[in-house]
């Protein structure tokens, strides 16, 4: 058995893991042109996400934008801070199966968050978590009633019901 390729990877390896932090960032350049292509299914509201290594430290001056002909809109998205970094976000609508969607990660001079289209409404009995007009789930803060041949030892408070489907 040759153990030359092997020693030579754990050699590349390790010279990876010594190279100082500012270096491996250079690794991946801006801007970042990302082409996402779902299956030949058609898609609504998908999460997506990239292993984006050494740009995570940059992550508060990146901004995501869709390219859609010569508009751009701001994309709200996250990273993860733990493994590798990725970027997540949600190709929001609908989407062809098939269909390209483009997408670019640059730096902005001044990151102003996009616009949140998540919301909480709050009354004495509940929080409901919406996606703009959509309901999410309702999370119940209070006790509800019971049918009335149940009994009573079932009542109770702090539970999610129901949780809607993504359509409403």
């Amino acid at each position: 058995m040759n153990r030359f390729p092997v020693l030579l990877a754990l050699a590349g390896l390790c010279l990876l893991l010594v190279l100082p932090d500012d270096m491996r960032a250079e690794a991946t350049k801006l801007p970042v042109r990302i082409v996402v292509t779902p299956s030949k299914s058609a898609r609504k509201d998908v999460p997506v996400s990239i292993v984006l290594d050494g740009l995570h430290e940059r992550r508060g001056k990146l901004r995501l934008f869709e390219i859609r002909g010569n508009k751009r809109k701001a994309i709200s998205s996250q990273w993860d801070t733990i493994g590798p970094h990725r970027l997540w976000w949600i190709m929001d609508g609908d989407t062809p199966g098939g269909a390209e969607r483009r997408y670019v990660l640059e730096m902005v001079a001044d990151r102003e968050p996009a616009a949140s289209t998540m919301r909480v409404d709050r009354t004495e009995a509940y929080l409901e978590i919406r996606r703009g007009d959509t309901k999410i789930l309702r999370y119940n803060t209070k006790v509800t009633p019971l049918p009335p041949a149940a009994d009573p030892k079932y009542k109770r408070s702090g539970y999610i019901n129901p949780v809607w489907t993504p359509s409403g």
